[in-house]
């Protein structure tokens, strides 16, 4: 008499298998480098390495990696899918924060941008709030929705001669002034808003794993 072995039986089983190669792999990991290397070489996986930040990402998951610290790992089960975590690395990096009006002189000319910051420096200094300016004279629509704030960041995220601007010790807090890029055709006012900040993050690789 043969034995029938119900083929839910190696349904399961594969699944099981299947997870058990991914929590192996995700044992071995250790950095980003290795991370990468492992995405890069097994195109059977579905991932990436994100970064979660303290400031700018509050939700539960983001706090929980965070306190994991280096090696942590979470998994979730969403019943279709199976999603894992595991912290590659935890550190503090120095942040900054400003905010931009934002001029493009292919799209004005040089005259009337000068004129219009011009004008916008006098009502700062006559006590005119500077996020309601943004919103009405930034020609970059997604920073003057958030009344020209630029949001913690790291250098390397904009253009590397407003940064600069930014992060050098050459303006103090509170501090408006103007920088001018004519190579990118950008002419900004800018305000310094913050002082430089010690921000924690957690590099992380997330695997994906479909439930067959």
């Amino acid at each position: 008499m043969k034995l029938r072995i119900p083929v839910l039986f190696f349904f399961f089983f594969g699944i099981l298998s299947a997870q058990e190669s991914v929590e192996k792999q995700l044992e071995v990991i250790t950095n980003e480098e290795e991370a990468t290397s492992y995405l890069e070489n097994d195109k059977t996986v579905k991932g990436e390495i994100q970064v979660f930040n303290e400031m700018k990402h509050k939700t539960p998951l983001a706090e929980d990696l965070l306190k994991k610290g280096k090696g942590g790992t979470k998994t979730i089960d969403r019943g279709f899918e199976t999603i894992r975590y595991k912290v590659l690395d935890v550190y503090f990096e120095t942040h900054y924060r400003a905010a931009i009006i934002m001029f493009d002189s292919s799209q004005s000319s040089l005259d009337k941008i000068n004129s219009t910051r011009t004008f916008i420096l006098k009502k700062f200094k006559e006590g005119y709030p500077y996020d309601l300016l943004a919103k009405q004279y930034s020609m970059d629509t997604s920073t003057a929705n958030r009344g020209g704030d630029l949001g913690w960041f790291t250098p390397g995220t904009y253009i590397e001669d407003l940064e600069h601007k930014i992060i050098s010790r050459e303006f103090a807090l509170d501090d408006i002034f103007l920088v001018d890029i004519p190579d990118e055709n950008k002419y900004y006012v800018v305000l310094k808003t913050h002082e430089p900040m010690e921000i924690k993050e957690a590099k992380v690789l997330k695997i994906i794993e479909s439930v067959r």
